[in-house]
């Protein structure tokens, strides 16, 4: 759904387009992070989890990425 706002140099009304839904690895990565703050998963190690830390990479990226690149 669009958001409205006021242009504050012009004064038009303007609509915020919504920003698109991320991609399916990055919304599997964000379930990694929570599973793994709520309890350990069987191939964590005692240095880190390599599955923890393959989906805080993903995560960066995606929060990283431009505007531009949603589209």
């Amino acid at each position: 759904m669009s958001r409205k706002h006021r242009n504050q140099r012009s004064g038009h009304v303007m609509l915020e387009q919504p920003r698109p839904e991320p991609p399916f690895t990055v919304i599997m990565a964000g379930f990694v992070v929570d599973l793994h703050n709520r309890a350990t998963c069987p191939r964590c190690q005692p240095d880190g989890c390599p599955k923890l830390r393959a989906a805080g990479l993903i995560l960066k990226v995606w929060r990283a990425r431009k505007p531009h690149e949603d589209r």
